[in-house]
Parts: structure tokens; C-alpha cells; sequence
């Protein structure tokens, strides 16, 4: 420095001074603007944070709701059955479009009764070692689990939402739940994939420090380590907000973190620094080196020109002083040289003009932003189209356009243009719906999946595919995809922008479209939050039961739907806003205070009765409910009330019965005893005690066989009481009881028992009917009946003798018949072309002679066989056989027009094979005598002849004369004009023998060519 000149010394000096000044000046000015961009960043990163936490929040609240409001109209019986089960969750698509992982039903004790989708070999299984189930179980209450490890999706972790399902009578009896899968494609898994830098990220975290939701999904269920993250540690004392601090992977990031409402959980955002301040960091750099180049200028010229350059630095050093004060003002420092102080000059207003730029179209953006946020009342379509607009000014383009992409990416959309694009464009009729196949360099953004620049669209380009004539012109084009995690929702584009477009121009753009799309999927959910609003409301006014909604602290009512105004006889607008003490309601106000005080000390108040007042004054009995709620910042009562008055009165009503039954029971003449499940007495009726000469004390709470005979006592504990105890029944069971006073009496005991819900027999009631008087006279009887047994045997070897007789003579009867038969054949076949007509005619008539003789054996046999057949009594349905019978003999000529009249619940006692028999000669007759009538009318009946029933069957066929009665029962009688109607004579005969049998009679009436009745009673 000694041997330096003075002037290269003050050159060094100045140029010491001079460096020093720019530097400390540019490194404060870029200090102050990274401070500034630092808080904006901030401020809008919790901004995204809240808005994100609060649409977790809604999302989260909502698909709730559902649950529980699928669970209260479960119906009760669908717990015990699960193929019910399974219909139920099969039919609530909503939820199922909700919950990715699953819809659940689980009973009280754990077991799986029901999930959707179905998953075969999963029923009956055990969760009760899940914790949402043991809380679910424990509190009541609907809970949100903390993250665990699906058994549904093996290996996935899952989140799971729970909603107690109650009987009528308020009993927990399962729990329906709903699960996400934390790996699947639902909104809390979208939050891993939002982005809005490149390095930027999202997480979730409940209060155990449990990771939710992480962009590395291996971190998933995995716990924060303490100390790791300090501004996570403030959140998980309450902190919310934004700090630049350390992250757990040492990396320093801009961080911001929200707590959820519903769940408790934290939503935290990490914006790595390096990467928030990359602007600025190329701006140092690019000042160093300005810097390093304007201190070699001036050490080279310094020494030449120091008084010029003094004065230039002096202006340059003022302006640079006040540049803090004045920055965003665009002043701009003037210095008319073109040295290197010049030089540096202009790099500097550059580079503060270009910072002004910067934060004046960031600033621009934000207002945009907040002005979409703030378009409440605006369509999305407005929202769109101003959003394109600010999209234009922001990137000082002149056109436009924005368009949607469908779900699988392969059509666009076209939703907005600018409104410069619409005035230049001369096409009118313009497409909306562009497949991207059919696309040309528009389309490469959605093809490549990234912002597309192209400078100069004149230029040769193998993706363009032209545009229709009055198409705008397009000298510079510049559009970008939008994505919705790993999708692509829009594609919006500008174009003939003066100057060249550069990454600013797509950050520009990218940022502000992301933002309105946001805005509508917030819109969206908006619009869906109210829908199910709407629903709620509607639901609350459709349940059948009365539901009130009142503050807690005075009782004035906020709501009430339609089943209170039924009940109570108010209308809404009648009670809305005043207190249900000043309207008397309650019939006894103690029970409010009551109902509050239970409440205000956690306990649960339900379907307790409780009296209430009408309009009209009537007292209203009610199964009363309620829980306190929280609506806005005020504690509230929500009450639901169950109309039982009805239910009271017939409660009475069956008391009042239970006590007529009481009476009569005891008071009947008839011997009444009840027992229980150990045979022991109960009850007895004062019959019972008269007739066995008992004091009641003397027998209840003792077994019935106590008073039976030694061989009775045997016999029912080992063979009856085991049987009554099985089947529940026994009838005419033969027992000797005896007496108070030695007497043995004959009974015969029928009883029937009375089962719990568990089948078992908790009480009998039996009935015995004293037969000592009965059993004497059977005995005699009996001995009537042997002598009658064996005058029967010697009538039954008279008529097995008979049959005997018969047959052999049928036999014999048949044997020549069947050999006239045999050679007429033969004739007929061999000399039958030898034969006169006449000859033939003869074989005729020998051969159906034969037949005809065959035919009368067969009926003499049957006839025979009639009048010698055991009968078989028992109730015979003549009506349903008369419907057979009519049914064969319609299939026999389809063609005829007959109509059958039979009248229903016609029932007698007798043989059923043998009235069928009846029957169907009575029709036969009947159908074959009215074959000349065009409408034929047959008809089975029933009325009361002196006290007897008497059935007929009456037609409208030729009839006959009253004087040829008597010959109608004959065997082998026919009256005349019979001849042209087939039949051997027989089967009325058959018919007057059956009903001979049977004790009874039968006759008929008739006139010729007006149809005949037949009468018959047993």
C-alpha cells in the first residue's frame, strides 16, 4: 500500500466504499423482501391449512351423520338376521360410496353379523378386541377410532367410524360402522397427494402422535418421535398457526398446523425454505456476480474518473437508501451514463423492477383469490369465467379458454372462454365436448401431463392439426394441466401474449386455476352439505314421533315437527319462541327440572314416562327422551316424545281382563288346574276343591299324582308328564283320582302348556271332566258289544261265503260270454268278406250283447262289493268332492256348455269312498240327462228338512214322471225314454244302498222335460 499512489489508493478506497455500500444496500433490500415473502407464504399456507382442516372437518362430520342416521332406522329385527343384515347394507349405496373400506354391522357381543361388499368366511368373526368397539360399547355414543390395521383389506391401514344401533326400548344392541382405507382412494388419502410446490406436503395425526395421513405412506401408522418437530410439540399443546422451523428429517420448512374439531387430530404443512425462497436466491446470485463485475469496472476506471463517478454514486447511494421505504412505487434510478456504474444501474433497476413485477402479479393473484372466495352467492360458471379473465390480465394475454377433462382423461370439455376469444371468434356454431383423441397441440398438455409452451405457433409442428376457418389467430399459445391428486380435472390455456411465455406465465396460471378449482370443490361440498340439510330437516319433520328442539336454559322452543303438532294440538308458529312452562305443557313442571338435573349429571334419560298437556287440555302420556346438544355456541334440549296413552289404556284394559279371567277361572263348574315346569300345583279352581273335597292350602305347592291312585301315578310320570312336557299337549288322558274322603272317581284330563320365549313349559292349564258315572255304563256296554262281536263274526263268514258265491258265478257267467265274443271276432276277421251286410249286423249285435252282459257282472260285482265294504267314518267335504267329480266329468266333453252350482262348506259324516261314489252317479246321471240341453245346469246343495240336513243334487235335464219313482232304486230298472241314453240301471240302485248303509235315505222328484231333484240325508 506504500507504494500505491495516492489516486490508486483513493480509485481502491472508492471502489472499497462502493462495493461495500451496493452489497450491505442489496443485501438488506433482499432481507427485507425474503421477510416479506416469508410472512405471505405463511399467511397463505395456514390459510390452505384451515381451509383444508375445515373440509376434513365437514367431510368427516357428514359421513357420520349418515352412519347414525342409518343406524336409527335400522329395524330391530335386522340385528338377528343377516341375510337382512346384509340387504340393509346393501342398499345404502350413499354410504357405501362414502366409506372405501366397508360397511359393517356388529352385534352387542362382538360378532360380525353383516358387511358390504360381501366377503365370504367373514361372518360371526370376533372384534372384540377392537378399541372403536370396546369405547362404541363402554360409552354409547358414536366414536371415530384411532388409526389400526384392517382385517378386511389385510395390511392396509384404516380409520373406522361407529354408530350405536338401539332398540325400541332404547337397549344397544349392535354397532354399524363404516371404514376408510388409509391406502385407498377417499378424501383423506387425497390429502397425501395435494401439492402445491414441488417439494411441499401434507400429514395427519391424531393426539398419540399416530401418523393418518403421509405422502410416504410407509410412515402410516407409525408414531412421531418426540423433540423431533417443535412446532408440532406447541400443536400438541394447543398451538395454532404458521413458524419456519426444523422438520423431522432436519430439513428447515415454512410449517403450519391446524387441529380438526370433530376428531382432535392435527393437520400439519411443511413447505421446505430452500424452495419458498428460490426466487430470491437466484437473485443473489445473479447480484454477486453484477456485483463482482461492476468492482472490476471500477478499479480499472476509478483512478481515471473519480470525480465523475462521484457524483453518480452519489445519487445511486441515495436512491438505494430510500429503496426500503419506497419499494413496490416502480422508481427507477437515472443515472445517464453508460459505464459501469451505468451498467450497474440498470442490472439494478432490473432487478427491483423485476421483484416489483413479481410481488405486484402475486399480490394481484391473492386478490383474485380472496375475490372467488368472496363470489358466495355466484354460479361456478361466473366463478370460472372471471377466474379465466384474471388468468388473462395475470399472464398480459389477450385470449383464453378453460375446459374440463372427464374421469378417465379421454374427452375435454370446453366450459369458458374470455370474452376477447367469443368477440374475435367467427365461428358460431363452436363444439363444447372435444375428444382428446381428436385433439391437436391443445391437447398435449393432458397427453404429456405437463404445462405446454409454444412461442410461435406459425412454426411447423407435428401436433398441430389446424383450426377451422373464423377460428381467433394464435401467434403464442401456452396452456397447463390442473390435477386433483393424480388426476387431470382441467386444462386451461392463453394465448398472443406480446412478449414470449415463460415458467412465471405457468406458474401464474397453474396457481390461480388451483385455486378456483378448490373454490368449486368447496362450492361443491357446500351445495352438498346443504342438500343433506335439507334432508335432515325433512327427516325431522317425517318421524312419527313428536321431536322438540329447545334451549336448555329457559325451555323456549327453536323447533318442533309435525307428530308434536298432531300430539299437542299447537301449531309451529303457535310455540316457536315461547317456553313450554308458560305453555303448561308438562303436567307436572318438577319433571323438567327433573329431566335437566339427570342430564346436567351425565346420566341418560330415556323413554321415561311422563305426562304432558294438549292445547285442549288433555293429558298425554308419553315415553319421553332427550339428550342436550350443542347448536352454534348455545346448549340446547332435543326431547322426543312416544305418544302411549293408547298403550296405557289397553294396559288397563288387559288388567281389568287378566281379573275377568281370574274370576272365571276360579268361579267355572268345571274342574281347572294349572301346574309349572315342576309338575307342582298352582292353581285350582273351586270346583276342583268342592269335587275332591280339598282345602286350597291342602294342595297348592303339591304334585298332581299326590292325589291319584298308585297305577295312575305310574303311569303319568312315566309315560304323560314326559310326553305334555315335550309336545305341550295331551287330551282324554284316563286317570283315577282320589278323594279327600277315600272315594276313587274316573276322570279324563286334556291340558295344553304355556312356553317361554325359550320353548320351555312355564304353567299348565288342564281340565278334567268327572266319567265314574261314564265307566260304569261303558262297562256295560262292553259287555252288550261282545255279544254284538259275535252275532257280527257269523254274519261275516255268511258274507265271505257270499263273495264266495259271487265270484264263482262271475266266473262261470264270463267264460261262454268270452267265447261268443272270441268267434264273433274270429268270424268277422276270417269270413268277413264273405259276408251279406245283413250277417254282419248280426255278428254286431251278438258281439255287443256280450259286452253289454259283461258290463251288468261287473256292476252286480260292484254293487255286491258296495253293500258288503266296512264303513269308515269320519267328516267327509262333500263340497270339494263335488269339484272333483265336476272337474273329471268337463274333461270328458270339453265342448259342452255346462254350468255346476256347488255350494261351499258342505259337510257330513260317513264314508268317504262311498259318498264319492254317490256323487259321482248322482252328476253322472245328471251330466249323461242333460246332454240333449243347450245350457245344461247342474247343481249340489244343502238345506234344513225338520231339524235334518238334507243335500240334493238337481238338474235341468228330461226329467221323469212322479208315478215311475218308486222304480228308480231298482236294480236293472230303467223308466222309459231311458233308451237313448247309455247306462245299465245299476247305478242308482248303488246309490240308494249306500245311503242305506250309512242310516239314512234318499228319494226323488221330477217332471218330465223339466229336470230332476235328488234328495239324500245321512
Amino acid at each position: 500500500m506504500k507504494d500505491l499512489s495516492m489516486k490508486t489508493k483513493m480509485a481502491l478506497a472508492v471502489s472499497l466504499m462502493f462495493v461495500v455500500v451496493i452489497v450491505l444496500l442489496a443485501w438488506g433490500a433482499l432481507y427485507y423482501q425474503e421477510q416479506s415473502l416469508g410472512k405471505a407464504i405463511s399467511r397463505q399456507q395456514y390459510a390452505l391449512v384451515s381451509s383444508l382442516a375445515a373440509n376434513i372437518d365437514d367431510k368427516l362430520a357428514l359421513a357420520h351423520n349418515a352412519l347414525i342416521t342409518a343406524a336409527r332406522e335400522l329395524p330391530p329385527e335386522t340385528v338377528r338376521s343377516s341375510d337382512r343384515a346384509q340387504h340393509f347394507l346393501d342398499a345404502r349405496i350413499l354410504l357405501l360410496s362414502v366409506f372405501d373400506n366397508g360397511l359393517f354391522l356388529i352385534s352387542r357381543d362382538g360378532k360380525l353379523i353383516a358387511e358390504s361388499p360381501f366377503l365370504p368366511g367373514r361372518r360371526e368373526l370376533d372384534l372384540t378386541s377392537q378399541e372403536y368397539f370396546r369405547q362404541t360399547i363402554a360409552t354409547g355414543k358414536p366414536c371415530i377410532s384411532k388409526p389400526y390395521t384392517s382385517s378386511r383389506t389385510p395390511g392396509h391401514p384404516a380409520i373406522f367410524l361407529s354408530a350405536p344401533v338401539f332398540d325400541r326400548q332404547g337397549r344397544l344392541t349392535g354397532i354399524l360402522g363404516g371404514s376408510f382405507d388409509l391406502w385407498g382412494r377417499n378424501f383423506l388419502q387425497d390429502l397425501s397427494r395435494t401439492r402445491y410446490g414441488d417439494a411441499s406436503y401434507f400429514y395427519l395425526t391424531d393426539r398419540d402422535r399416530t401418523i393418518i395421513v403421509h405422502p410416504d405412506r410407509n410412515r402410516i401408522l407409525t408414531r412421531m418421535s418426540p423433540g423431533a418437530t417443535p412446532l408440532y410439540e406447541k400443536a400438541l399443546a394447543g398451538f395454532e398457526g404458521s413458524e419456519e422451523t426444523i422438520s423431522s428429517q432436519g430439513i428447515r420448512v415454512i410449517s403450519s398446523v391446524r387441529h380438526l374439531r370433530t376428531a382432535g387430530w392435527i393437520l400439519a404443512a411443511n413447505y421446505p425454505s430452500a424452495e419458498a425462497y428460490a426466487p430470491l436466491k437466484t437473485t443473489r446470485h445473479y447480484f454477486l456476480l453484477a456485483t463482482l463485475v461492476l468492482t472490476i469496472a471500477v478499479l480499472a476506471i476509478v483512478w481515471l474518473l473519480m470525480k465523475r463517478l462521484t457524483a453518480p454514486l452519489a445519487t445511486f447511494t441515495r436512491h438505494v437508501e430510500s429503496l426500503p421505504a419506497d419499494f413496490g412505487h416502480h422508481h427507477l434510478l437515472e443515472i445517464d451514463s453508460s459505464d459501469e456504474i451505468g451498467v450497474m444501474a440498470q442490472a439494478f433497476n432490473q432487478m427491483v423492477s423485476e421483484l416489483e413485477t413479481q410481488q405486484t402479479v402475486n399480490e394481484s393473484r391473492l386478490k383474485t383469490l380472496l375475490r372467488l372466495n368472496e363470489m358466495t352467492s355466484s354460479s361456478l360458471k361466473e366463478i370460472a369465467d372471471l377466474a379465466l379473465e384474471e388468468t388473462v390480465r395475470l399472464t398480459r394475454s389477450t385470449i383464453g379458454y378453460l375446459a374440463f377433462v372427464n374421469d378417465d382423461e379421454s374427452v375435454l370439455t370446453m366450459y369458458s372462454w374470455s370474452r376477447a376469444a367469443m368477440q374475435e371468434c367467427a365461428i358460431s356454431d363452436k363444439p363444447r365436448e372435444y375428444p382428446l383423441s381428436g385433439t391437436g397441440l391443445w391437447g398435449e398438455a393432458v397427453r404429456q401431463r405437463r404445462p405446454v409452451i409454444t412461442n410461435d405457433y406459425t412454426a411447423p409442428n407435428p401436433c398441430k392439426k389446424g383450426y377451422p376457418p373464423g377460428h381467433v389467430e394464435v401467434r403464442r399459445h401456452m396452456n397447463a394441466p390442473i390435477f386433483d391428486g393424480e388426476r387431470i380435472v382441467i386444462v386451461a390455456g392463453v394465448g398472443n401474449k406480446d412478449e414470449e411465455y415463460d415458467e412465471t406465465d405457468v406458474h401464474q396460471l397453474t396457481l390461480l386455476m388451483q385455486g378456483m378449482w378448490r373454490l368449486m370443490q368447496h362450492r361443491r361440498a357446500e351445495e352438498a352439505l346443504r342438500e343433506e340439510k335439507e334432508k335432515f330437516s325433512l327427516a325431522f319433520q317425517a318421524v312419527p314421533s313428536a321431536l322438540v328442539i329447545a334451549t336448555l336454559a329457559d325451555g323456549k322452543y327453536l323447533e318442533v315437527n309435525e307428530a308434536f303438532e298432531r300430539m299437542m294440538e299447537y301449531r309451529r308458529d303457535e310455540v316457536i319462541g315461547r317456553c313450554s312452562l308458560g305453555l303448561d305443557i308438562w303436567e307436572n313442571r318438577e319433571e323438567r327440572a327433573m329431566v335437566i338435573r339427570k342430564l346436567a349429571e351425565g346420566e341418560k334419560v330415556r323413554n321415561q314416562e311422563i305426562g304432558f298437556r294438549s292445547k285442549s287440555g288433555a293429558i298425554i302420556t308419553g315415553l319421553y327422551s332427550a339428550e342436550i346438544i350443542s347448536i352454534g355456541a348455545e346448549r340446547c334440549l332435543l326431547s322426543l316424545v312416544n305418544d302411549i296413552t293408547a298403550r296405557k289404556k289397553a294396559e288397563e284394559e288387559l288388567r281389568r281382563s287378566e281379573e275377568r279371567y281370574r274370576s272365571l277361572y276360579n268361579e267355572t263348574p268345571v274342574m281347572l288346574h294349572s301346574i309349572d315346569h315342576d309338575g307342582l300345583l298352582v292353581s285350582v279352581s273351586n270346583y276342583w276343591l268342592d269335587t275332591l273335597g280339598y282345602e286350597r292350602s291342602e294342595v297348592i305347592g303339591r304334585k298332581t299324582t299326590e292325589f291319584m291312585t298308585d297305577a295312575s301315578r305310574q303311569y303319568a310320570e312315566d309315560v304323560v308328564l314326559p310326553e305334555f312336557f315335550r309336545t305341550g299337549s295331551c287330551k282324554d288322558i284316563a286317570y283315577r283320582f282320589v278323594k279327600k274322603n277315600g272315594e276313587i272317581m274316573d276322570v279324563l284330563l286334556s291340558a295344553i302348556a304355556e312356553r317361554n320365549d325359550e320353548g320351555e313349559v312355564v304353567r299348565s292349564l288342564a281340565v278334567m271332566t268327572d266319567v265314574t258315572d261314564r265307566k260304569r255304563a261303558q262297562e256295560e256296554i262292553e259287555k252288550l258289544n261282545t255279544d254284538l262281536m259275535a252275532r257280527a263274526m257269523e254274519l261275516e263268514n255268511a258274507n265271505r261265503e257270499m263273495e264266495t258265491f259271487s265270484y264263482s258265478v262271475s266266473h262261470d257267467l264270463r267264460k261262454p260270454l268270452t267265447v261268443i265274443s272270441g268267434y264273433c271276432q274270429v268270424i268277422r276277421e276270417v269270413c268277413g268278406d264273405h259276408l251279406k251286410e245283413e250277417c254282419l249286423g248280426y255278428l254286431q249285435e251278438v258281439q255287443s250283447g256280450a259286452v253289454r252282459m259283461n258290463e251288468l257282472i261287473d256292476a252286480l260285482l260292484k254293487l255286491s262289493c258296495l253293500t258288503r265294504s266296512e264303513l269308515h267314518r269320519e267328516t267327509v267335504d262333500l263340497s270339494s268332492i263335488a269339484h272333483t267329480v265336476a272337474a273329471e266329468l268337463t274333461l270328458t266333453a270339453p265342448d259342452r256348455r255346462v254350468t255346476f252350482r256347488i255350494a261351499d262348506g258342505i259337510s257330513v259324516n260317513g264314508d268317504a269312498k262311498l259318498l264319492r261314489v254317490v256323487l259321482e252317479n248322482l252328476f253322472g246321471n245328471a251330466w249323461k240327462y242333460t246332454a240333449n240341453r243347450e245350457e245344461a245346469v247342474i247343481e249340489l246343495g244343502v238345506i234344513d228338512i225338520d231339524g235334518t240336513a238334507a243335500c240334493f243334487v238337481r238338474d235341468n235335464g228330461t226329467g221323469f214322471n212322479m208315478a215311475d219313482a218308486e222304480k228308480l232304486f231298482l236294480p236293472f230298472q230303467r223308466l222309459p225314454g231311458a233308451g237313448e241314453f247309455k247306462g245299465h240301471g245299476i247305478g242308482l240302485a248303488t246309490v240308494e244302498r249306500i245311503i242305506r248303509r250309512h242310516g239314512g235315505r234318499i228319494w226323488a222328484e221330477g217332471e218330465p222335460d223339466k229336470g230332476a231333484t235328488f234328495w239324500f240325508a245321512l
